[in-house]
């Protein structure tokens, strides 16, 4: 990809953000885990149906990159 955002979204996924397998099993000790586990599920979900419109974005690239990113502010 040669497009700025998607190559700022890949590289998020590829060297800054790693993967937390057991991420669900916090979900019962927060609300917030809880909620962006759940959100994340739908985000994908729905991505998946429009991935068309996105072609060489990383579902889970744009999750961190719009979602979670804002969250953290």
């Amino acid at each position: 990809p040669h497009m700025p955002l998607i190559k700022c979204f890949n590289h998020g996924i590829k060297d800054n953000v790693y993967q937390h397998a057991q991420i669900e099993s916090l979900t019962k000790y927060s609300r917030f885990v809880k909620f962006v586990v759940k959100t994340r599920a739908i985000f994908l979900t729905e991505f998946t149906k429009h991935k068309a419109l996105f072609p060489g974005v990383n579902g889970e690239a744009m999750f961190v990159g719009t979602v979670l990113h804002s969250l953290d502010h």
